[in-house]
């Protein structure tokens, strides 16, 4: 069906790349929020940090036998209180509306359901936290002591309610290396530097012709902004269509909410245990292909939050991790120059340090190294997935490194793959 073609001498967009880094001119600029929503997230920051941290020198002022005197600054915190009260509503009608201009970044503004509701429930409190607090400066000048005390009451416990909120956002926003690449793009603008191949659970699509007639299911392995690498299994539908023939490709998953349709055109491909494996290439620029995925969270967070200071490589080699008096064999399963993946039938904690020994024969590489466990995920039975960070690398340690990731990138290229020739 394909073989007639002659293989190209182009590198294959091939889905154990791990990354490709990208000509200063094909870099994507992404805009996850535009620049009113990042002024109205800042001013409410601000404003609610001020009012915490004044109501707690007026609280800590209330106490009696101080060895030291603080200033009363209640009004400055019913003053900041009125100005956030007032602020928010008209900075939020001023982002809602919609201009002429149109920027050229990619926008995304698509919360998942996690986010969605810790965003409406942080809105509650501080809807129930801004009343009780405007009645409670309204009341000042009335002589109410027992109905002010009752709103003093209901306003401090309602404040302190929101608080393992505002932590835990920080925490994520801060600390969590899964969710902290999402600060950067609160300040500014993110141009994408190099390209992720990422791996996204359950991830379906169907291929059809120009006229989509045809639709042919095929589970996708490996995707990045370029295009993707599917998996199809072998059957009569080949008789009634060539692969290079197939032009569009509609994305299928439990979180896309609405139809992704993409025309594609076929790169490469080749067969392995009665399925096909075929590389996809956008029928697209690289900025429409980031519009047209990044919009959508699923997309998002695969191709542009998962992005690593050092991105690596997939690989599957054995290797030797050790663990207090205990050895066992594991596999690595992707490696950097900052950390590697691996499975093992062996339950670490994060925090851990383990000992990493790797040999290959051709070329010779001795590798031993000290690395810390910093995820962990259960697979199944006795197997866990680690997420090892390498510290305080040695020089020789790390030339062996680099020799190991020089291999890697080397067994890439797949001698089977039959290459059609490029649009």
């Amino acid at each position: 069906m394909t073989d007639s073609h002659e293989p190209s001498t182009e590198h294959p967009l091939h889905q154990h790349v791990g990354f490709e880094v990208l000509p200063e001119q094909d870099r994507v600029r992404v805009s996850r929020f535009s620049r009113r929503i990042r002024i109205l997230h800042w001013f409410n920051a601000i404003t609610i940090i001020s009012l915490y941290a004044l109501a707690i020198q007026s609280l800590v002022t209330s106490i009696n036998g101080l060895p030291f005197a603080l200033p009363d600054l209640r009004s400055w915190h019913i003053g900041i209180g009125l100005s956030w009260i007032i602020g928010i509503p008209t900075l939020w009608f001023f982002s809602q509306l919609q201009l002429q201009k149109k920027r050229s970044a990619v926008v995304s503004d698509q919360l998942i359901i996690k986010q969605r509701l810790f965003l409406y429930t942080s809105i509650t409190l501080m809807i129930f936290m801004a009343f009780s607090g405007s009645l409670l400066a309204f009341l000042r000048s009335y002589n109410v002591p027992e109905l002010r005390s009752i709103l003093l009451l209901l306003h401090a416990f309602i404040a302190f309610s929101y608080l393992p909120l505002l932590a835990t956002h920080i925490y994520l926003a801060i600390i969590q290396r899964e969710s902290r690449q999402s600060l950067r793009t609160m300040f500014s603008d993110v141009y994408i530097k190099y390209l992720i191949h990422n791996h996204i659970p359950k991830l379906q699509c169907g291929l059809s012709n120009q006229e989509k007639i045809l639709f042919i299911k095929g589970h996708v392995s490996d995707i990045n902004l370029r295009g993707f690498h599917v998996i199809i299994e072998q059957g009569s539908w080949q008789n009634c269509i060539a692969l290079d023939q197939l032009v569009n490709v509609e994305f299928q998953h439990a979180e896309l909410t609405e139809e992704l349709s993409l025309p594609i055109y076929i790169h490469s491909h080749y067969v392995k245990d009665n399925y096909l494996h075929v590389n996809f290439n956008f029928n697209l620029s690289l900025q429409e292909n980031a519009h047209q995925l990044l919009s959508h969270g699923l997309f998002f967070r695969a191709l542009f939050l998962a992005r690593r200071h050092h991105p690596r490589l997939s690989c599957h080699y054995p290797i030797t991790i050790s663990h207090k008096n205990q050895s066992i064999i594991a596999q690595a399963v992707d490696i950097g120059s900052g950390g590697m993946g691996i499975i093992a039938p062996l339950r670490l904690v994060k925090g851990d340090k383990v000992k990493i020994d790797l040999q290959i024969k051709n070329p010779m590489i001795d590798w031993h190294i000290e690395a810390l466990v910093v995820v962990k995920s259960h697979i199944q039975n006795h197997d866990y997935c680690y997420g090892l960070c390498f510290k305080n690398i040695k020089k020789m340690e790390h030339k062996q490194l680099v020799k190991l990731l020089t291999h890697t990138k080397n067994q890439q290229a797949q001698k089977n793959i039959n290459y059609w020739p490029q649009k």
